[in-house]
């Protein structure tokens, strides 16, 4: 997870949420594209969805802060929540599931 080169959702989800059903189909496209790359990866299409969400969710809220420290925390803490569930293991996070 990257706050600085991570995925668009968190910055654009807003604006998705408000554009035409062509570029909502191709959102949701590439979210299950995503998703289903995950489940791959993972054997669970329900934890592959909660994964997405949590790192979209620690997306947002180390964009959101401004203490440099703060964002490391965020970031620190969301991996080691997925490294709990055991799900991934965080350097999985940082290649592309949608290769």
């Amino acid at each position: 997870m990257n706050p600085e080169q991570g995925c668009v959702l968190p910055t654009l989800g807003q604006e998705i949420a408000r554009a035409e059903p062509e570029v909502r189909q191709a959102v949701e496209r590439g979210l299950k594209r995503t998703q289903k790359n995950w489940n791959d990866r993972i054997g669970d299409p329900d934890a592959a969805r909660a994964l997405i969400a949590q790192c979209v969710g620690a997306l947002v809220r180390t964009r959101a802060v401004d203490s440099e420290k703060t964002r490391k925390e965020i970031l620190a803490s969301s991996r080691q929540f997925l490294d709990k569930t055991h799900l991934v293991k965080t350097r999985d996070l940082d290649a592309d599931p949608a290769a």
